[in-house]
């Protein structure tokens, strides 16, 4: 008994018949099927029959003069009968349905089945009705009164509304015993419920045919109307669209000549407004597609409020509304389906209040639309017209706005994009301003405020560490620069630079201060060389700790010793061009490549000008003298550099003498020389092999001070009396007057 599916919006009959055996336990199993609706169940019945009637009967493969009737049972004959107009047959079948044939088209039936197994009158047994379809469709001249009591004609299809309730689709209402029409409920249906009714379709073979009914709709939902082709699949034309509180009966029409050689039907779509007035209902009677013999027309204005008789016209204020307003009635022929006369009136109904806009200019008085001399904006200025052509009122309504003058707007485009403003291409951030008249003559500024948004954004973020940052897609956890292409909402491709900065929570820092200086962290002064851990304040709400490496660079000093000469400078570095005169100890303070003060010391020896003053007497007439022979007697000097390159100068005075009374000047032998200011130095001369007696020894320095003077009784000689450095002149002499001299040099 499985896959029995059963598809319903309402309480369905499924009935099943089966056999079992006697004193045995049985299991009955349903199951349901669903996708997003809710499955219900009720009634469940077990019980033992002698005999099920039919049920749930379903029609299948009807054509205009066929039909296929199935239904449930479990009997193993069932006997049929069917009755119609002109139609009368009994069936005898051993299966759940039967196929019933030569039924005449657009016509009901009534069929009866009965079990083999139930003895009862066959009018008494199941009842199943069902209808053929429409025969093709007729032929133009086509009239339906709708004038038979309670019975929709033949081929007019209700499609949709409430299948279960006929008083919410389309029904024959008889307002007289003889006289019907056609009515929808629009009073107690439910809101939005919408009904279609399709006519039968009318074959127009030729020109002259028009489609007319007549309609009303008093207080009932929107009416519409339509011409179709197609049996209503698509609309060919629209007569009526949404049509409401129209009280009065009243005929559309539409020329059929451009349907031709095509099958034409009307339908009609009827929406529910659960109204409760007592007029909610639509109205449809005397469709007609026939010839018309002539078509009149007329037109009338009549102000508004005012109803409108004439032309055999009678209408109500209430089917008047501005503007104009299309009525026509037919005068039929005396059968219906002859040629027709077509009133068609058109009444005006002027509008009482019109509405108009304008702009004024600033400081200028406004004229227009009858207005003269206004000074001010303003919404609601009015005047009062009557016309002349159809005498009724009208009330204009102005409402005057300022011009404005001054304009912002604001654009926004890609890098490389451009606007285009006053004139000019526009491709750069910024502000532009246009002035230009506008149409009321007058100067108006706009001002473009315009953003191009670039192609790169730089983005900097800071994060602790441990921490991470969602760019591109990944989670970046160390500090690097990082790209990625996105599109914003204008669609500009562009690319995100991402600068991340990930703080170590332990960071280093090794570094050097000169002695006496300090590096602070903490407002706390570190000056010795050493390695620290320091606390520092939270950064972007990361805990750190410095790890400080400190060196401190002891102080430079260096010591240094040098000469000056009278009259020059210095030459030594980083004292060059310094004048001294007497010793002395200089300084000099430089800056390292460390940033630290480095002393340098310079002990300066002064150096004196030397000059020696010597008298000779020779015998002879010529006299060799740096470099120069001199044959006369004189005073003579020689310029020279001492072992220092000081300056030394040589004072000679030069006397030739004759005869035996002459002297001579000799020079000495000086060693060491130069000396040591502790060592003594020996000096001595051409004497012979014995030691004159009688010699003296006088040791003068540069100034020509006598420093020493003393017997010479030793040989060599020894030098005495020199406390200082410096150049001193030296000279023994003999009692026969010869003159032995030398220089010595003191450091």
């Amino acid at each position: 008994m499985e896959n029995n599916y059963v598809t319903s919006d309402e309480y369905k009959l499924y009935t099943v018949r089966f056999m079992v055996d006697e004193e045995k336990e049985y299991s009955i199993g349903i199951r349901g099927v669903t996708t997003d609706s809710p499955l219900y169940m009720d009634s469940l019945v077990i019980k033992a029959v002698a005999c099920d009637a039919p049920s749930m009967f379903e029609l299948t493969n009807v054509t205009v003069n066929s039909a296929t009737v199935s239904w449930q049972g479990s009997a193993d004959k069932y006997y049929v009968h069917v009755d119609g107009i002109a139609f009368s047959e009994d069936y005898e079948v051993t299966e759940n349905r039967v196929h019933i044939g030569n039924l005449a088209g657009s016509s009901q039936y009534t069929m009866y089945v009965r079990p083999e197994c139930q003895d009862v009158e066959m009018r008494d047994s199941a009842v199943f009705s069902f209808s053929t379809l429409c025969d093709d469709a007729a032929n133009a001249p086509y009239y339906e009164r709708f004038d038979r009591p309670d019975v929709l004609p033949a081929c007019w299809n209700n499609a949709g509304g409430d299948e279960m309730d006929d008083a919410y689709r389309w029904n024959v209402h008889m307002e007289t015993a003889t006289d019907g029409c056609l009515r929808f409920d629009s009073h107690d249906n439910t809101y939005g419920n919408v009904n279609i009714l399709a006519s039968p379709s009318v074959d127009v073979r030729e020109k002259g045919y028009r489609l007319s009914v007549e309609y009303k709709n008093p207080a009932g939902g929107p009416l519409s109307i339509y011409i179709s082709t197609d049996g209503g699949e698509t609309y060919a034309d629209t007569l009526l669209s949404g049509v409401q509180y129209c009280r009065e009966w009243n005929t559309v029409s539409a020329d059929m000549d451009r349907y031709v050689g095509e099958s034409v039907s009307m339908i009609v779509k009827s929406e529910s407004n659960y109204s409760l007035s007592d007029g909610a209902y639509h109205y449809l009677d005397n469709f007609r597609v026939v010839k018309v013999a002539e078509v009149k027309g007329y037109e009338a204005t009549i102000c508004y409020g005012q109803p409108y008789s004439g032309f055999g016209f009678e209408i109500s204020t209430s089917d008047l509304n501005y503007g104009d307003n299309v009525f026509s009635r037919i005068a039929e022929s005396a059968d219906g389906l002859l040629s027709d006369t077509i009133y068609e009136l058109t009444v005006h109904v002027p509008f009482t209040d019109y509405y108009v806009e304008d702009v004024m200019v600033p400081g200028q008085a406004y004229s227009g639309y009858g207005f003269e001399g206004i000074t001010e904006a303003g919404r609601d200025y009015t005047r009062t017209l009557r016309s002349e052509v159809t005498g009724c009122d009208s009330t204009v309504h102005l409402n005057l706005a300022a011009a404005v003058l001054s304009v912002e707007i604001s654009d926004t485009v890609c890098e490389g994009g451009s606007v285009m403003f006053c004139g000019e291409e526009r491709t750069e951030s910024g502000d532009y301003t246009c002035t230009e008249a506008n149409r009321y003559g007058v100067d108006s500024t706009t001002v473009l405020h315009l953003t191009v948004l670039p192609s790169e954004v730089v983005r900097r973020d800071t994060v602790c560490e441990g921490d991470w940052v969602d760019f591109g897609g990944e989670r970046r956890t160390e500090s690097g620069v990082y790209e990625a292409d996105s599109v914003n909402a204008l669609g500009c491709t562009y690319r995100t630079v991402l600068e991340l900065t990930v703080l170590d929570s332990v960071s280093r820092v090794d570094t050097t201060v000169c002695h006496g200086r300090y590096v602070e962290y903490g407002g706390v002064h570190y000056s010795e060389s050493g390695e620290y851990r320091i606390s520092l304040p939270a950064e972007h709400g990361c805990d750190r700790v410095l790890l400080l490496g400190l060196t401190v660079i002891a102080a430079d000093t260096a010591a240094y010793s040098g000469h000056a000469c009278e009259g020059r400078p210095l030459y030594e570095a980083g004292f060059a061009g310094t004048m001294v005169y007497g010793d002395t100890v200089l300084y000099r303070t430089d800056r390292t490549a460390c940033g630290c003060d480095s002393v340098t010391r310079l002990d300066v020896t002064y150096i004196p000008k030397v000059e020696a003053y010597d008298t000779v007497r020779v015998p002879d007439k010529v006299y060799e003298y740096d470099g120069r022979t001199l044959t006369v007697g004189g005073d003579y000097q020689s310029d020279g550099i001492d072992v220092y390159g000081c300056d030394s100068v040589h004072h000679l005075h030069l006397e030739f003498t004759t005869g035996t009374g002459a002297a001579d000047a000799v020079t000495l032998t000086v060693v060491p020389n130069p000396v040591g200011l502790s060592v003594t130095a020996y000096v001595d001369g051409d004497w012979g092999v014995e030691l004159p007696e009688g010699m003296r020894i006088e040791v003068t320095d540069v100034s020509g001070r006598t420093v020493y003077a003393g017997d010479v009784e030793e040989r060599p000689v020894p030098v005495y009396g020199i406390k200082s450095r410096g150049v001193y002149l030296v000279r023994i002499i003999s009692p026969d007057g010869m003159v032995y001299t030398g220089r010595l040099i003191v450091k």
